[in-house]
């Protein structure tokens, strides 16, 4: 199991960086939850852009989880033509996609500018069993959107992780004095609770700027402990 957890571990820290606005994503399909391909799966992945009405040159380049280059393609794609079909290595392990048009990134989902894919071994028993006691922290605290918690409680559930260790961090739930946000917390249990995860959540961590010693250090210890117990009291 310790391979399934590095591998889970690299895919949920999803590769590259957040999309603006004005950027129009591709779609990446293929595999299973966050491109999950098992070793005897033929680990292909399909980018569908937008249509252009003439022909464009892309260059999709595919990385490991070290950062280094595996794989480069030049592509030329006809007006009109929107797919084009990568394969992964054979290799097991976490690979990244990224996708150039001349000098401008490719978006590869509504969120990121580039994708995470995974290839490993086909699981002795697929999906959780309930007496099963493993578990990882899945860094439920820091994912940006509903999305990227779905996913991760599919590849939890698929590759039989029972346990997550969400963090119920202090500065999410009270951003400013007094002024309380349970969502995050709220939507991290409803979606493993669908999944049939079990959260042992991680209190005590994140005070947010205005609670801390020194407001510039993340991880500064709480100015004063009867805002801590208030932080304490209402989770």
């Amino acid at each position: 199991m310790s391979r399934f957890r590095t591998v889970v571990v690299m895919l949920l820290l999803q590769a590259g960086g957040i999309v603006s606005a004005a950027q129009a994503p591709a779609l990446v399909s293929g595999g299973g939850p966050g491109h999950i391909f098992f070793a005897d799966e033929v680990p292909r992945l399909t980018i569908t852009l937008s249509p252009a009405p003439a022909e464009r040159s892309l260059v999709l380049e595919t990385r490991n989880w070290l950062g280094h280059s595996v794989a480069r393609r030049e592509i030329t794609l006809p007006a009109g033509e929107v797919q084009v079909q990568s394969d992964l290595p054979a290799a097991l392990g976490v690979y990244t996609l990224a996708l150039r048009e001349g000098e401008t990134v490719v978006a590869l989902s509504e969120h990121y500018e580039q994708v995470a894919a995974a290839i490993i071994p086909r699981p002795r028993h697929l999906g959780l069993r309930p007496q099963s006691r493993f578990g990882m922290n899945a860094g439920f605290a820091f994912m940006r959107t509903a999305e990227d918690r779905l996913r991760t409680a599919q590849v939890l559930q698929m590759t039989g992780i029972k346990w997550a260790r969400p963090g119920i961090m202090w500065d999410q739930l009270e951003p400013q004095p007094g002024v309380w946000d349970f969502g995050h917390w709220d939507e991290t249990l409803r979606v493993c609770e669908e999944y049939g995860i079990s959260c042992c959540g991680l209190t005590g961590a994140g005070a947010p700027a205005w609670a801390r010693r020194d407001p510039k250090a993340y991880f500064s210890p709480p100015r004063d402990v009867a805002e801590y117990r208030n932080y304490m009291k209402r989770v």
